[in-house]
């Protein structure tokens, strides 16, 4: 893609690879939007408490494995203060 962006900047100036860009993302949600659109079915969606219940959070807290990483992710933004 980089080689693609260089050779349209080369020979069409600044402007062509980002408005190709920005085509292709309009491109994109668009078929996103369609597909989302029609896997959701509209009956289901009408009531709020059809809905999956979610884990809670002290749940979630009480996992070990979530314990050390929010530890990590602790230490390290303590470590970055300190610097």
């Amino acid at each position: 893609m980089i080689l693609f962006s260089g050779i349209l900047y080369q020979f069409f100036g600044k402007r062509v690879p980002f408005i190709i860009l920005a085509f292709i993302a309009l491109f994109d949600a668009l078929l996103l939007f369609f597909i989302i659109r029609s896997t959701q079915n509209p009956i289901e969606n009408t009531s709020r408490f059809s809905r999956t219940r979610g884990t809670p959070i002290w749940r979630l807290l009480m996992d070990p494995y979530v314990m050390i990483c929010a530890g990590a992710l602790t230490m390290v933004q303590k470590k970055n203060k300190e610097n």
